[in-house]
């Protein structure tokens, strides 16, 4: 699709630039899908903040509130104290090291990454696996944190990155 802009409309650096581009080849890649991966680590990014700020944050808060009223440390009960961890390291901290993860690595590489359904995939699966607390995973596995869908996202991501996954369509 062209798109006709009137010469007098625009300062001279942007017309020869306009000029530039509709007469030259383009040399620069795509950046369709360089935004659809700032999106997706987006969505990582804000999962991880949601997960800081309301059951991470407050659950530390709240922790910290029962342990100083009752002025004992064994005061908190230590399902809430594993749940303030979990929210921690799980909810945030694991959600931006997988968006990151997910964005950088295809770039150091060198390849675009172009499965980004496996990668809106691996955000709700992951997203959900942190947010259940993984009762039936602790029914098996008692020290797993995780929920099975948080093993199934990190299996995912580990699929993404294995050698020639990244470049295939999917």
């Amino acid at each position: 699709m062209r798109i006709e802009v009137a010469d007098q409309e625009l300062p001279e650096a942007w017309r020869l630039a306009y000029e530039r581009d509709r007469t030259s080849e383009v040399t620069s890649a795509d950046p369709s899908p360089e935004r659809q991966a700032a999106r997706a680590l987006a969505a990582f990014i804000l999962t991880g903040l949601a997960f800081l700020a309301l059951p991470g944050t407050f659950l530390g808060v709240w922790n910290l509130m029962v342990i100083s009223e009752h002025r004992a440390a064994t005061a908190a009960s230590t399902a809430w104290i594993q749940a303030h961890g979990h929210a921690q390291l799980f909810g945030w901290v694991g959600s931006f090291i997988l968006g990151i993860s997910l964005y950088v690595l295809p770039k150091f590489q060198g390849r675009a990454l172009k499965k980004f359904g496996m990668v809106w995939m691996i955000w709700g699966l992951w997203t959900t696996g942190v947010a259940d607390a993984g009762d039936e995973t602790r029914a098996v596995c008692p020290e797993t944190p995780g929920g099975l869908s948080a093993h199934a996202a990190l299996l995912c991501a580990f699929h993404e990155y294995t050698p020639g996954s990244l470049g295939r369509e999917g």
